[in-house]
């Protein structure tokens, strides 16, 4: 990622990955660029006590003059987010955001600690959660080590609800092969239904099962494996009842007679073989693809696989 060396050069952050850290005129701060939501996040660490004011309020005329920047508070910490850059220039808003919210943090007499409660002990490192970047005091890190612990115990004795889930699962399928259908009649982009149905079906499962395991993940992967290949059975079917009944010399058929012939038109018939398997091969590809990386990263993220790292 060249476009982003400038935070080395010219603010001397350090690079962990896929983050660079360091300070910014005094005050810890950490760059990150969210790759699957498409938005860099800038967090930096400012507080001050009795601090009565409403600091989002105050900064927010500032910063009218840069584009879809959203600010919000997260503890003794400021965050904005906002769009990657469509050329890949990230040093312009880097430095217009550094050239507006620090000088405003300097006068209004903010102070820079760790990202939790604000103080500066000495103790402050770098450390990483899963997918979450912080500057913590020892204190701080001791917090959040307990913290993690109680997690990963409530979570040990959660008991995972495999059969709701599967049917969470099961019903975002159904609604899916619909959106197929629908979406593929239309022309439209239907490789895009693969990475919805991933997401959406891991939220489902997550909600409905409690907890996400392999055996989940493997019977996701089957569920919408198999609503792909009913959709397409489904869009072809529709396709060929749309064509008989469109030709002037041949008999007029019902829906359910040309979906019940579709089947073996699709293995017999050359040319509808062909466009099947494209279609298979290019959207089960997007849904092993989106699979990996929504579900199966997010199983990697569970919590009791969470790990509290040193990174300085």
């Amino acid at each position: 990622m060249g476009s982003l060396d400038f935070l080395s050069t010219d603010y001397q952050f350090k690079k962990y990955k896929n983050v660079y850290a360091g300070m910014l005129q005094g005050f810890y701060t950490i760059f990150r660029v969210d790759a699957n939501a498409k938005k860099c996040i800038l967090t930096i660490g400012a507080s001050k006590e009795a601090d009565g004011e409403d600091m989002l309020a105050l900064l927010q005329p500032r910063l009218c003059e840069i584009k879809k920047v959203k600010t919000r508070i997260g503890n003794a910490a400021l965050i904005l987010e906002y769009p990657t850059p469509a050329l890949g220039n990230y040093k312009k808003t880097f430095d217009l955001l550094n050239d507006t919210v620090i000088p405003f943090l300097v006068e209004n007499k903010y102070k820079s600690g760790g990202f939790i409660y604000g103080k500066n002990d000495g103790t402050i490192r770098l450390f990483q959660i899963g997918s979450q970047y912080l500057y913590l005091t020892e204190a701080e890190r001791a917090e959040k080590e307990a913290d993690l612990t109680d997690r990963k115990e409530k979570d040990k004795n959660t008991q995972e609800n495999f059969l709701l889930g599967t049917l969470g699962v099961i019903g975002v399928a159904l609604a899916g092969i619909l959106l197929y259908v629908i979406v593929g009649k239309m022309n439209l982009y239907v490789w895009a239904i693969p990475v919805l149905l991933s997401a959406i079906s891991y939220t489902v499962y997550k909600r409905l099962g409690k907890k996400l395991t392999v055996k989940a993940i493997v019977m996701i992967l089957i569920v919408l494996g198999i609503a792909l290949a009913a959709a397409t059975v489904l869009e072809y079917g529709w396709r060929i009842y749309d064509a008989v009944n469109e030709a002037p010399d041949i008999e007029h058929i019902g829906f359910f007679d040309a979906l019940k012939e579709t089947p073996e038109l699709i293995i017999t018939e050359p040319e509808i073989t062909k466009l099947v398997k494209r279609d298979l091969l290019v959207n089960g590809g997007i849904l092993i693809l989106a699979s990996i990386i929504t579900i199966v990263s997010a199983y990697r993220q569970e919590v009791r696989f969470l790990e509290i790292k040193r990174l300085d």
